[in-house]
C-alpha cells in the first residue's frame, strides 16, 4: 500500500503534456502555497536596472546599490561620475548642478507656469521613500517676495554662466539647462560614456563651482 507521504511527493513530480510533447510542472495546489510565499521583489529593481545599463555597469546587487545614487538618475550625473572619481569633487560639482538646475526650475515656475524640466533631470524613474526633513522651516515670504528671490537667483546663476571664458561652455551648460528638453539622454551621455557635450557641461561646472566657491 501506497504511504500518504509518498503520494504527496508523487503529486509534486506531477507533469502536465502539452502540445508538441513539451511537458511542464504542475502547479502546486491545496495546501502548498510555497509559489506565493516568496520573498517580495524590490519594487525599485526595473529602474535600478535600467539605470546599471545606462551607465554601462553589471547588474550585480553591489552596483543597483550603487544606482540609488542621485548621480545615476541624471545625463549629467553620470557624466561627472564618469569623470571625476573623487566622491568630493563628485558632490561639490553635483550640488552646483542642482542649484543651478533649481534656480531655473523656480523662476519658471514663478514667471511661466511651467517647470521645464532639462532632459538631463531623470533618467530611471524610480520611487523614493517618503522622510520629512526636519530642517524644513515655514516660509513667510509674501508670494511678492518669492517671485523676486526667484528671479534673483536665476538672474545671479546666468550672469555666472555669461561670465565663463570659453563660448563651448556657455553653451554646453545654457543647452544642459534650456536646450535638452524632452528626455534625449544621447546629447550628454552615450554607449556609456560622456558625449563632448557632456564633457563640456562637467568642464562648465568645474569652472562655476569655483568661482561658487571663491
Amino acid at each position: 500500500m501506497t504511504s500518504k507521504a509518498a503520494k504527496r511527493r508523487a503529486r509534486k513530480r506531477r507533469v502536465i503534456s502539452l502540445p508538441g510533447g513539451v511537458e511542464i510542472a504542475q502547479r502546486p495546489t491545496g495546501r502548498d502555497r510555497t509559489h506565493t510565499n516568496q520573498p517580495a521583489e524590490d519594487a525599485r529593481k526595473p529602474a535600478l536596472q535600467a539605470r546599471c545599463r545606462m551607465a554601462g555597469c553589471p547588474t550585480t546587487p553591489e552596483q543597483l546599490r550603487a544606482s540609488t545614487a542621485p548621480l545615476r538618475g541624471s545625463a549629467v550625473g553620470l557624466c561627472i561620475e564618469a569623470i571625476h572619481h573623487q566622491p568630493e569633487k563628485r558632490a561639490r560639482l553635483w550640488d552646483t548642478w542642482q542649484a543651478i538646475s533649481a534656480a531655473r526650475e523656480n523662476y519658471r515656475l514663478r514667471y511661466l507656469g511651467t517647470t521645464g524640466h532639462p532632459q538631463a533631470a531623470a533618467i530611471a524613474m524610480m520611487p523614493d521613500p517618503m522622510e520629512t526633513d526636519p530642517s524644513l522651516r515655514v516660509d513667510l515670504r509674501t508670494a511678492e517676495e518669492r517671485d523676486t528671490a526667484a528671479k534673483r537667483a536665476d538672474h545671479e546663476w546666468s550672469r555666472a554662466i555669461e561670465a565663463l571664458p570659453m563660448p563651448q561652455h556657455r553653451m554646453a551648460i545654457r543647452s544642459a539647462i534650456d536646450g535638452f528638453i524632452g528626455g534625449d539622454v544621447g546629447a550628454l551621455w552615450r554607449d556609456a560614456r560622456p558625449t563632448p557635450n557632456g564633457q563640456m557641461v562637467v568642464r562648465a561646472l568645474e569652472l562655476l563651482t569655483e568661482a561658487r566657491n571663491g
